[in-house]
């Protein structure tokens, strides 16, 4: 897997990419960096801090909104002055909010379908 910090600058530096499987890899890596405990990744340190800051953009990438939003949660309980972590954290709540309405406007339309269906069948 190699070097947490070197991952997260790839990762970092893969925004916009679509080599989700190059994403995942580099999650990973930033992923075991902040579930070391002995080491210099340790909660608060700025090696922590930008472990956080790539694995919050790793799964927003992925799409994985839930986790994005826990990381960025604890980046900005480390440093809740820091602007880029609590941008970072808007970005994905604005995201999380999205990607509800569009749940929500699928769902109605299913719901609008069936409807229409069951007045069909009635007939």
């Amino acid at each position: 897997m190699g070097d947490p910090l070197v991952a997260a600058a790839q990762l970092r530096a893969s925004v916009g990419s679509s080599k989700r499987d190059e994403i995942k890899e580099l999650l990973a890596a930033v992923n075991s960096g902040l579930h070391k405990k002995d080491s210099i990744y340790t909660a608060g340190s700025s090696e922590h801090k930008a472990l956080l800051h790539a694995a919050t953009i790793g799964h927003f990438q992925l799409g994985q909104y839930k986790s994005a939003r826990s990381r960025a949660v604890e980046l900005v309980e480390l440093d809740p002055a820091d602007r880029t972590s609590i941008e970072l954290k808007v970005m994905v709540e604005n995201a999380i909010d999205q990607d509800g309405k569009i749940g929500l406007a699928i769902l109605g339309g299913v719901a609008a379908a069936a409807a229409a269906v069951a007045l069909i069948w009635r007939r």
